[in-house]
């Protein structure tokens, strides 16, 4: 009876030390989860500081684009005078050698009052160098006006993008251009980390759409972003009972729906056809 009593002693206090064991464990990895949670957080204040710097340093590149533009636009404006009057000159100069050209006709007639053909001969044919002279100019112009053009296209596109970036910051929405991954799913504390960060379109605060062949499975709320990292909770309403987020799950920006048009009542015209 005493070695039972012994022998139940001893399991107890093994049960006992394993429980204890255990239950430290788990309350160290608690308390590492904190630390990184603390850290997270830290380094979101910084970044948090550093993009109020960016979002200004790119209202103020937009500034200067839209500068450069107004410059390029001048310049086209210009050019196209300069093209006019190139083409102007050309006309004159058409009008000016068929003129001669007809004297040239008629000067076997009326040589006395024309003059004498040799004459008339070296004029038409500087006045056709000069007008090759001018259409080579006339394309080489226009070559440089369709350059300009290209010029003010790509600006524009920069201001474009530059704006679009800093609207999608200001409203608390993610780059439409996201896309990541699931690094890792904590489901008892239900949050999730992410391969992708500030670099890759991630903006604090924003909602985010899990999707899993092509259907969105679950929604995100992005809580601390770093520059290629970042963490967000997950929307329990979204995630249906069969479906267990995972690593490697495809992570996108959240997708804009266009609000739908109300239905307009029929009650009026059916009124009038009675």
């Amino acid at each position: 009876m005493p070695i039972l009593f012994g022998t139940l002693a001893a399991v107890a206090l093994a049960f006992i030390a394993w429980f204890g064991f255990k239950n430290k464990t788990m309350y160290e990895d608690q308390i590492e989860l904190r630390v990184d949670q603390e850290d997270l957080w830290d380094d979101n204040v910084a970044l948090r500081k550093l993009k109020k710097g960016e979002l200004a340093d790119n209202k103020q590149a937009i500034a200067v684009l839209e500068t450069q533009i107004k410059e390029v636009e001048a310049k086209i404006v210009k050019m196209d005078e300069v093209i006019a009057g190139l083409e102007k000159e050309i006309k004159n100069k058409v009008d000016e050698m068929a003129r001669l050209e007809a004297s040239v006709k008629e000067a076997k007639d009326q040589t006395a009052k024309y003059g004498e053909i040799e004459e008339l001969i070296p004029k038409i044919n500087r006045l056709r160098g000069d007008i090759v002279q001018l259409t080579d100019d006339i394309t080489a112009e226009t070559a440089n006006l369709s350059n300009l053009k290209q010029v003010k296209t790509d600006t524009q596109a920069k201001i474009d993008m530059n704006s679009e970036i800093s609207e999608k910051q200001t409203v608390g929405k993610s780059q439409a251009f996201l896309k990541t991954t699931i690094k890792t799913v904590y489901s008892t504390w239900g949050f999730v980390t992410l391969n992708g960060g500030d670099i890759q379109g991630v903006v604090p605060g924003s909602t985010l759409d899990v999707v899993r062949d092509g259907e969105v499975v679950a929604k995100l709320k992005v809580t601390t972003v770093e520059p290629n990292r970042a963490a967000a909770d997950i929307l329990r309403d979204s995630v249906t009972e069969e479906i267990h987020l995972r690593s490697g799950d495809v992570v996108k920006a959240e997708a804009e729906v266009a609000p739908k048009v109300a239905d307009v009542p029929a009650g009026p015209a059916n009124a009038s056809n009675r």
